[in-house]
């Protein structure tokens, strides 16, 4: 993936940035969940 292409790609790829850093801070949780369960 390019980065800082210019402030437009930056701006245009915001969204899929934070869906990206959600999903991967979700598994985090899911998992340190799992391992309290155990």
């Amino acid at each position: 993936m390019r980065q800082r292409s210019d402030a437009g790609g930056v701006t245009g790829n915001a969204p899929a940035f934070r869906m990206t850093v959600t999903a991967f801070l979700a598994e985090s949780l899911a998992e340190s969940s799992n391992d309290q369960d155990r």
